[in-house]
């Protein structure tokens, strides 16, 4: 059965078929999703993310254009888009305000408010960068990825992201220096 083939059958709405598609293409998506978002969520996050990707293209079929790519390929981007949609909320959800200060740890409050005010300006600071910056360095120092995960993510090679981590770092840098209090 063609792509095309496919295509036509989900939107006659044949369920065989979708479940035909789920079984061949869910470890596929599976992976993509895992790749954007190793070590920022949950198992069930992926999951249904997983499940919003093939309910997303039983739902609207004819977004997908069979001579234009395959459907394996369709369904990466649909699902890549979706984690990364979701990393980027998990990462704002992630930012520290001082409205979530935690005395903890016997450590003094003014610490504590100190360290909140450093990462106050470094979160500011790193808003002031392009996305895909920003994007390389939180999951470099803050998810801990390795260069090569964050490669796969990105679908760029490993020399591009230790260029992109030198040049973000050399901004940020340049970003903090002339912050003004």
């Amino acid at each position: 059965m063609t792509d095309k083939n496919i295509r036509d059958a989900i939107m006659e709405k044949d369920v065989a078929v979708i479940e035909k598609v789920i079984d061949k293409y869910s470890k596929l998506i599976w992976s993509v999703v895992s790749a954007v978002l190793i070590n920022t969520t949950s198992e069930s996050d992926v999951e249904e993310i997983v499940a919003d990707t093939f309910i997303g293209f039983w739902n609207n079929p004819e977004k997908y254009e069979a001579d234009q790519g395959k459907l394996s390929t369709y369904l990466s981007v649909i699902a890549r888009s979706r984690a990364i949609d979701r990393y980027r909320q998990i990462s704002r959800k992630n930012e520290i305000t001082i409205d979530n200060l935690t005395l903890g740890g016997g450590r003094e409050p003014i610490d504590i408010i100190i360290e909140n005010e450093d990462r106050e300006k470094l979160n500011y600071c790193l808003y002031q960068l392009d996305d895909d910056s920003r994007d390389i360095l939180i999951r470099k120092y803050y998810y801990c990825q390795k260069n090569n995960d964050i490669a796969k993510v990105l679908d760029i090679s490993k020399k591009q992201v230790e260029n992109k981590l030198y040049q973000a770092k050399k901004k940020l840098r340049e970003i903090l220096d002339n912050w003004s209090d």
